[in-house]
């Protein structure tokens, strides 16, 4: 869930971008199956991985409204999600597929890549290569 500056800007008279992208990524957590099952991933500058089990939905909002932040570093939040895979030795066929809820407000798409030639998802290819899997997980 992109919980960046952007995200304030106004989706409906009542909502913004942030509360849909919030409401949509407790949601998917939610009804997601297996091991992954109320998980999700806010970024910003500092990405995080929460865990909405036991929960109650305010809770859960509270949560994540407590990590806003003002960039949207894309890059970051992959590199979390990879780090927590292989601190936790998932294997390749368990790691979940993600789902951005964003407005694609992207640092720079991603600043730090080795070459300005790569994609963004090239170069998370290559993080993923790098960590022994032989692909990344599907977004």
């Amino acid at each position: 869930m992109d919980v960046s500056g952007s995200m304030c800007c106004k989706a409906t008279d009542k909502h913004t971008c942030m509360d849909i992208a919030v409401s949509l990524g407790i949601l998917g957590s939610h009804i997601n199956p297996g091991p992954f099952q109320n998980l999700a991933i806010t970024f910003t500058d500092v990405p995080r991985i929460l865990n909405f089990e036991g929960k109650s939905l305010k809770e859960a909002i509270d949560n994540v409204f407590q990590h806003v932040g003002y960039t949207t570093n894309i890059e970051l939040m992959m590199k979390c999600y990879l780090d927590t895979a292989t601190e936790n030795q998932v294997p390749e066929n368990e790691l979940p597929d993600l789902v951005i809820f964003s407005d694609g407000g992207f640092d720079t798409m991603i600043k730090t890549n080795s070459s300005h030639w790569k994609t963004t998802v090239q170069q998370f290819e290559t993080m993923f290569r790098s960590a022994g899997y032989s692909k990344m997980p599907q977004i």
